[in-house]
């Protein structure tokens, strides 16, 4: 979570949404990326990170690979009093080192980290339109980001997937048999199908086995 609030404030809002909970330990940044990473190998379980934007802009104290490291090691990440700008390297540090990234925002300070990350979601509403009108998708809740990530997201990319392997499968089926029987025939472009079989199975196998699919197939329920 990157949030332009005082420290206190942002690990109250980690509280509420779930992105820290009671057994998880709270490690807050020492000197340097590299002495704080050393303070996380002693806990024995999750901890989320508490970091300020004036650390970050310290460059005696982070080092970017060592911050990296320190991140990636950590469940979750509070970085507070950080600057539209600070919000946006944070988000291309990961995506230089090619993660994916998805960025949530609700405000005109976000729009830097909504611009920056490779999905951007704004949200409309208190604070204004500005993070909607520069996002890839635009939602009036926060809870509306389970059944967008989830459902439209994993279940989509699921199923295009599968449907691209479907797409490989048919033509094979359909041309290598056509492939072969030209091996007997001496290539003489004769067909091995009558020509409404042959049109019938790319109309029939185009069409309806991908709208069953797509009505049908649910690894997960919308909400």
């Amino acid at each position: 979570m990157l949030t332009g609030d005082k420290r206190e404030t942002a690990i109250n809002i980690g509280y509420s949404c779930g992105l820290i909970d009671e057994d998880m330990g709270k490690l807050v940044f020492k000197d340097n990326a590299k002495t704080t990473l050393e303070e996380r190998k002693k806990y024995q379980r999750d901890v989320c990170l508490i970091i300020t934007g004036d650390q970050l802009t310290d460059n005696k104290n982070v080092d970017p690979k060592e911050l990296l490291e320190l991140v990636l090691s950590c469940k979750s990440i509070i970085a507070c009093r950080v600057s539209p700008k600070q919000k946006q390297e944070m988000v291309a540090l990961l995506r230089s080192n090619r993660y994916t990234t998805c960025a949530i925002g609700d405000g005109a300070n976000d729009v830097n980290m909504i611009n920056m990350a490779h999905v951007g979601i704004g949200i409309k509403g208190v604070e204004g339109a500005q993070a909607a009108q520069c996002s890839d998708y635009a939602i009036t809740e926060f809870q509306m980001v389970r059944e967008l990530l989830l459902y439209h997201g994993r279940e989509s990319y699921r199923k295009n997937s599968r449907l691209i392997l479907f797409n490989f499968y048919k033509n094979m089926i359909l041309v290598l048999p056509q492939f072969w029987f030209g091996m007997t025939n001496g290539f003489s472009s004769a067909s091995m199908f009558d020509p409404w079989i042959y049109q019938l199975y790319n109309v029939v196998y185009t069409s309806l086995p991908i709208i069953i699919f797509a009505i049908f197939d649910e690894e997960y329920t919308p909400r």
